[in-house]
């Protein structure tokens, strides 16, 4: 008995209901299509910049002599910083940017190769720690 009242509810309920019409809400988002788009564009235009950045600093002749020292190919970890989080490789192109700019984290004109070593080493680790956790084995 209680089954069938709750069917007749529901059909009056539905048949109450125009045919075709649409939830008011439906179109009500709390961002814009247009905005989630334009958001999603800056973001994916300051991560290719922000790759763009380190690959620049790992392609220079100092960042490929201290990769050397250390064993590890330079070209090898400059393709592989694309696997890094959005904000990992945001704190990497950061760090890359003052090794050409400020004179205290290696100068304008040439690079300290000890501290364009620190960072290779620093990427290394974040590499590996970042291929271990998306495959965990």
């Amino acid at each position: 008995m209680k089954g069938i009242v709750v069917i007749g509810l529901t059909v009056i309920v539905l048949s109450a209901l125009p045919a075709g019409a649409k939830d008011p809400r439906a179109e009500d988002h709390l961002v814009s299509l247009p905005a989630m788009q334009s958001r999603l564009s800056e973001v994916a235009a300051r991560r290719e910049a922000d790759l763009a950045e380190v690959r620049f600093v790992f392609a220079s002749p100092e960042a490929v002599a201290a990769a050397a020292q250390v064993g590890v190919d330079a070209q090898s970890v400059s393709e592989r910083v694309a696997i890094l989080s959005d904000e990992d490789l945001q704190d990497f192109a950061r760090r890359a940017a003052l090794l050409r700019t400020d004179p205290i984290a290696g100068g304008t004109a040439k690079t300290s190769p000890l501290v364009l070593l620190a960072l290779l080493i620093v990427l290394v680790v974040v590499l590996v720690v970042s291929i271990h956790h998306q495959f965990p084995s």
